[in-house]
């Protein structure tokens, strides 16, 4: 199997077709800095947020924008300090602001021209990004419209580091104090937790898109392909219950054997995508220049299901919605993504975490693609996937780090008789599985044994 640096490296054995960790598919570039900065009090609230704390649904927040005319961001943010990434939709760029003096990241999407993204698709993004509240999510601290330019400006917290660059330096030979990767993973777990408490499913974690500061803190960046999995019904639509249970049944049926079933999901998922649609593009439409040589004009563009007239909230219930569409990165990207149906998008979160976990203890991954047509080893895991992480995760930990290649392809040559209740091998099991019904979520993880022996970090 090819470690991490030799697969970014381009090394790729004929035996060995492992797909590059940074290939994103379909996802903006993330947004990863030289420096930790943001402003006093914007840095105290979001420490102020702990991995615990109780969180709202997020499909009741709302996105301010800031409309500033063509020009704004150039001369209150300055040149770019380096290019960050690139994607279909946009860029992301170190700035320093030049009002503070800070570092910042700035993403920069068009909304119109080629290359524009979608304003249904911008939106819901942003307000996704602009509304998580955590510790361990990337602070955004403000989001600039220029309708001259047809530009929006994301202004974002910067990052010392990915975990990407990290593990690329750990398997060169660069050191980090013990535990350190460990202490990692249990932040990245509590930022995902919360995300999927408020109903977000990110759906392109990768090692590049988890980011520290310089003072250790974890953060989750990138709301490129995010989604709000927990939807707002109103009453009027309907038996909410058996809506309720109808979509809790499309993780364990497939759709194409009811299709009276695919269709119900389906057409549920065309009228929010529907009511999305109509009340995003009435929140960019209503975006004018601002007035008066430049002075700031704020408005609030919803960018959920719109709430029952009058604020009437016991009027609606929330219900649980399968996402569609494929994105994220190959190597993290669960089975049931292949597979052109409907999924539940904080399961597939909980398979990449998985993958990074991997990664993040062996510096390599454990397949390419999770497609057994694909990928011999991912195909040697579905025969056997006990024998496969027995493999690799022994019973005494650091023992399974780097396990020799012979070990992979003969699973009857095991290293030690299985795992300890403290070993990462039964979590690894229970994220790593390839049916999303029995796969564990986050909340199973924050209580796996072994991940509770690491503490909060």
């Amino acid at each position: 199997m090819a470690a991490l640096g030799g697969v970014l490296a381009g090394e790729r054995p004929a035996a060995t077709p492992v797909a590059a960790i940074g290939c994103a598919r379909d996802a903006p570039a993330a947004a990863v800095g030289c420096a930790a900065a943001a402003a006093a009090a914007a840095a105290a609230a979001a420490a102020a947020t702990g991995p615990d704390v109780a969180v709202a649904n997020a499909v009741d927040g709302t996105l301010s924008l800031s409309v500033r005319p063509a020009g704004w961001a150039a001369a209150a943010l300055g040149p770019s300090i380096r290019r960050l990434g690139a994607g279909t939709g946009g860029r992301v760029d170190l700035h320093r602001c030049r009002s503070t003096g800070k570092v910042v990241a700035v993403k920069t999407l068009r909304l119109a021209g080629p290359g524009a993204a979608a304003s249904r698709r911008v939106l819901e993004e942003l307000g996704i990004a602009a509304n998580a509240r955590h510790r361990n999510v990337v602070r955004t601290h403000a989001v600039v419209v220029e309708p001259g330019s047809a530009q929006c400006f994301v202004v974002m917290e910067a990052c010392a580091v990915d975990l990407l660059s990290l593990l690329l330096g750990q398997a060169r030979g660069a050191q980090l104090p013990p535990g350190t990767l460990d202490g990692y993973f249990v932040q990245l777990v509590h930022g995902v937790h919360y995300l999927h408490s408020a109903g977000i499913g990110h759906r392109d974690l990768k090692l590049d898109n988890v980011c520290v500061t310089a003072d250790g803190v974890v953060k989750i960046v990138d709301f490129g392909c995010a989604t709000l999995f927990r939807r707002r019904v109103q009453q009027a639509c309907g038996d909410l219950q058996g809506l309720q249970q109808g979509l809790h049944r499309g993780l364990q049926q497939d759709p194409q054997q009811d299709p009276q079933q695919g269709l119900h999901r389906q057409g549920l998922h065309r009228g929010l995508r529907q009511d999305l649609r109509q009340d995003l593009h009435r929140g960019l439409q209503g975006q004018g220049r601002s007035q008066g040589g430049g002075a700031q004009r704020r408005r609030v563009a919803p960018y959920a299901v719109p709430r029952a007239a009058g604020g009437a909230q016991a009027q609606a219930q929330y219900v649980e919605t399968l996402s569609t569409g494929a994105c994220g990165s190959d190597p993290y990207m669960g089975p049931e993504l292949f597979a052109g149906g409907a999924y539940s998008a904080a399961k597939a979160d909980v398979w990449a975490l998985g993958v990074i976990l991997f990664a993040m203890r062996h510096l390599q991954f454990p397949w390419g693609v999770a497609q057994a047509a694909r990928d011999a080893r991912f195909r040697a895991f579905l025969q056997a996937p006990g024998a496969f992480l027995d493999t690799w995760f022994a019973a005494a930990d650091g023992a399974g780090r780097g396990a020799p290649e012979v070990g992979f392809f003969n699973m009857t040559q095991r290293r030690g008789a299985g795992a300890t209740p403290l070993s990462p091998r039964r979590l690894a099991a229970r994220v790593l599985d390839a049916d999303p019904r029995t796969r564990a979520d986050a909340a199973a993880i924050l209580r796996d044994p072994w991940f509770a022996s690491l503490g909060r970090k």
